[in-house]
């Protein structure tokens, strides 16, 4: 290879480079995951309440006992943990730490603080399991959790979830998760909502957290994300705290849209059903007449969707859907009168809904 070859190769490399300044040979790992690692991996030092003076590191938790080395040696020590009595485990912080944990959540909160409040918090990860009596572990790293979410360091916050047992650590973790879902999905951050709600234990979180969950997936649903707000509806359909068949309803609603169901013409015929005397009943109705809109049998269809505008109250979050899909089907069986008709009821009576904002039939 010539000289000015090697010459050439290297001035159109530089180019390069000079024009698209943040490729690399190799992807750079972020300052906050080198740290991360690093604290993960390093003892957590503490002392015992009844012993302030003296200190251990912890090394971890296994099988009841609670493992350390005292000083920087080699040599591990171990105590069953019912043998330590009432003492707290306090973790040996800067001065100043329970004002930093009080910032969290205020407009005062800021990535100075949450660089302090970091490298407390990662070297703790490894003893969530100790029981909360014992010590404040639990509520440091969540807090952490809360001031990444507030900031929105995504890439961060999904990190660290990825290293919680969101099943074992109650409803204010899973909470605060389903923070981090909403936040992304203002973003429009969908990869990163994927990631974040597959982490999430749906089919066990509690009455409060779920309503919060099917608030998003409404959202979602009502942006026509069909598939990927099935799934969601799926799982929360599993959940205990699941009073009434709605989530498994949506489910429906979203297989039919997102062309799930199209070959599967027997779904009437199997789909779980409600009485015409269940709150339901006129959701379950949409469901059916959306199906059969879907497949193209129109007289089916707006046999259902007048049933369900009979049984629906103006309460109901599916009425004005349900008045835009009559008028949609008036408009394809040739009524235009009539579709426009009830097109302008469901503006003057639900002019907020998105349905009443679409364009005109």
């Amino acid at each position: 290879m010539s000289h000015n070859y090697l010459s050439s190769f290297w001035i159109a490399l530089t180019s390069i480079f000079l024009v698209f300044p943040s490729l690399s040979f190799a992807s750079e790992v972020p300052e906050w995951r080198s740290e991360a690692d690093r604290l993960m991996a390093e003892d957590l030092v503490v002392y015992f309440s009844s012993d302030s003076g003296n200190t251990l590191n912890l090394t971890q938790v296994d099988d009841g006992a609670l493992f350390f080395r005292i000083g920087s040696g080699d040599v591990l020590g171990s105590m069953p943990l019912e043998s330590i009595g009432p003492v707290q485990i306090i973790a040996d912080t800067p001065k100043g730490f329970e004002r930093i944990l009080m910032e969290v959540g205020r407009s005062t909160w800021n990535a100075d603080a949450l660089d302090t409040l970091r490298v407390e918090a990662y070297p703790m990860l490894r003893f969530l399991n100790l029981p909360t009596e014992k010590c404040n572990f639990q509520y440091v790293v969540l807090k952490f959790f809360e001031g990444l979410v507030q900031l929105n360091q995504f890439p961060e916050a999904i990190y660290l979830l990825k290293h919680l047992e969101l099943a074992s650590l109650g409803p204010y973790y899973q909470e605060k998760s389903i923070e981090l879902l909403l936040n992304l999905v203002d973003a429009n951050n969908y990869p990163a909502f994927n990631q974040v709600v597959s982490l999430i234990p749906l089919e066990i979180i509690d009455a409060s957290n779920l309503k919060k969950v099917l608030s998003i997936a409404d959202r979602l649903r009502n942006e026509d994300r069909y598939a990927m707000v099935t799934p969601i509806y799926e799982r929360l359909a599993d959940n205990e705290q699941v009073e009434s068949l709605e989530p498994q309803m949506w489910q429906y609603y979203c297989q039919i849209y997102s062309g799930e169901l199209a070959d599967q013409p027997d779904f009437i015929d199997v789909m779980l059903r409600v009485p015409s005397t269940d709150p339901l009943y006129a959701l379950q109705q949409l469901i059916i007449g959306s199906y059969y809109l879907q497949t193209e049998r129109l007289a089916l269809a707006m046999e259902a969707i007048a049933e369900g505008l009979a049984y629906a109250t103006p309460m109901d979050a599916w009425m004005p859907e349900l008045m835009y899909r009559s008028a949609q089907l008036y408009a394809a069986l040739d009524k235009p009168e009539v579709a426009q008709s009830m097109f302008k009821e469901l503006q003057l009576f639900f002019p907020q809904s998105h349905w009443a904002q679409k364009p005109k039939l």
